[in-house]
């Protein structure tokens, strides 16, 4: 099967296979380069941008390995959607809201002892607000946040996304 169609854009193939590379080395690159240099984890929004980076390249997979319907492929990139704008309203609102002198008392909590004090729902929206409220890492690429860096990975996984869902399908051009 070609991963070119009759108007040469890549397949679902190639693009979801693109995703889930920029998700790896986004991840590997936090794990391997900035996390020695900082204490990301007790960041609430390095846990949420992990997280959903981990959704991501998943879902990035399954559309890599289930390449054979539209509807599956339509479906995954919803869920991309949702968790990508879950990502970027999330850095905004950080980035929005003042940073008290003073971190909530929740902002000390581990989320595995989240989970076991209350239900999953509850530990998600804990995990959000607390990605919104918590002072974040103070490290810097050349001026660069972390928040700034993960807005403008989402924004890149945000390109790709769209293009998986405005995909059309091939025409088929054969005489009959």
């Amino acid at each position: 099967m070609s991963t070119l169609d009759v108007s040469g854009r890549p397949s679902y193939r190639l693009n979801n296979a693109f995703g889930f590379i920029i998700c790896a080395l986004l991840l590997a690159t936090v794990s391997l380069y900035i996390e020695p240099h900082t204490t990301l984890a007790n960041c609430a929004l390095c846990t949420v941008v992990r997280a959903l980076l981990l959704a991501m390249s998943g879902a990035f997979l399954l559309g890599f390995l289930l390449n054979f319907s539209r509807l599956i492929q339509l479906l995954l990139s919803v869920i991309n959607m949702v968790l990508l704008l879950t990502g970027i309203v999330t850095i905004i609102r950080y980035t929005l809201t003042p940073i008290t002198e003073v971190p909530a008392p929740s902002c000390n909590q581990a989320v595995l002892a989240q989970l076991d004090a209350s239900p999953p729902q509850d530990v998600l929206l804990s995990a959000l607000n607390n990605a919104i409220i918590c002072p974040g890492p103070q490290w810097n690429l050349y001026g660069v946040s972390f928040a700034q860096l993960s807005l403008a990975a989402f924004v890149i996984l945000f390109l790709v996304v769209w293009k998986l869902m405005t995909k059309k399908q091939k025409r088929d051009l054969s005489f009959r």
